[in-house]
């Protein structure tokens, strides 16, 4: 079955744009007058995304998105808005919107929405595409000159398996450009730049690993908290740690041991859409190995990958 997008948007200089990107990447849309209109041209077709524009809608942002939820519950839903507030960025995270689009458009960061159609759902972190207190500054020479303590965000976790209180760090997506996507949709961001090493959060107690993004939304129940403590699955998960520190600054060992560890954990507790989780994990392996140069490691987590694809 054929996949699209749905746009409703008045202003024709952005949908211009929208579209040429759209069609670059081999994704078909159509265009809708009015946002009624989105609703029966849902049926037989997979619908990847909506593209909203509220620009002139006089409805909220929580009414169209629980119109989208009940009518495509699958599809994405991209908001489009020539005015930013906080307030509007904070209720499109609340009403689980993967993207806020300020117009005009920054053609790298929309370059970065449309990959993440490709992506599940638990590999797309809406705080990478929603715009939050901290803009990024556009001008390239400043881009050029990043350091990586400009680019990290010091967060704090609670482990939802443990409940041990730790911090690590995350990347500040936002603050560098994706300039175009690969094959395999891993986006191409600026020379020295690894976002991948900081995509899993690891508790420092119990090695609990997940997406940093989704980390604390986990809810064990009692025999699963039990079957994760088990002598032998510690045992395992710390071998499989070593002595690395997952909590400050990492480096290519500590990326990729956390990458194995959330495939670790994912199959023990097999939590969600584990099969679906663990496929990502071992794409986004590939995607770090190559950008550190690691083309022998690259290759082997391609293969695991391609045999775990068709294995589903």
């Amino acid at each position: 079955m054929n996949s699209r997008c749905l746009i409703h948007s008045q202003d024709e200089e952005q949908l211009s744009l929208l579209k040429l990107t759209l069609r670059e990447y081999g994704i078909h849309f159509r265009t809708i007058e009015e946002l009624e209109g989105m609703g029966p041209l849902t049926g037989g077709c997979i619908n990847l995304a909506w593209f909203i524009d509220l620009d002139g809608i006089q409805k909220s942002v929580a009414e169209i998105a629980a119109t989208a939820r009940r009518i495509s519950p699958d599809s994405k839903i991209v908001f489009i808005s020539s005015n930013f507030t906080l307030d509007l960025a904070q209720i499109c995270l609340r009403e689980q919107a993967i993207a806020l689009l300020v117009k005009p458009f920054q053609a790298q960061r929309l370059i970065q929405c449309i990959s993440s159609f490709k992506q599940e759902h638990e590999f797309v972190d809406r705080e990478e595409f929603i715009p939050g207190l901290e803009e990024p500054d556009h001008d390239e020479g400043v881009l050029q000159k990043w350091a990586e303590d400009s680019l990290l965000r010091q967060v704090h976790f609670t482990c939802p398996v443990c409940a041990n209180k730790f911090e690590g760090y995350r990347f500040k997506n936002w603050m560098f450009p994706v300039s175009n996507i690969e094959l395999d949709f891993c986006p191409i961001y600026p020379k020295n730049v690894f976002p991948e090493l900081y995509l899993i959060a690891v508790c420092s107690n119990c090695l609990y690993a997940n997406h940093a993004g989704r980390f604390e939304l986990y809810s064990p129940k009692g025999k699963e908290k039990e079957a994760f403590f088990e002598e032998s699955k510690v045992s395992a998960r710390r071998k499989l740690a070593g002595n690395l520190d997952f909590s400050g600054k990492r480096e290519f060992q500590e990326g990729l041991k956390s990458l194995e560890l959330a495939g670790m954990v994912c199959t023990e507790l097999k939590f969600g859409d584990w099969e679906t989780f663990f496929g990502e994990l071992l794409l986004k392996t590939t995607w770090l190995c190559r950008r550190m140069g690691k083309k022998a490691r690259e290759i082997e987590a391609q293969i695991v990958a391609v045999q775990h694809y068709m294995g589903l």
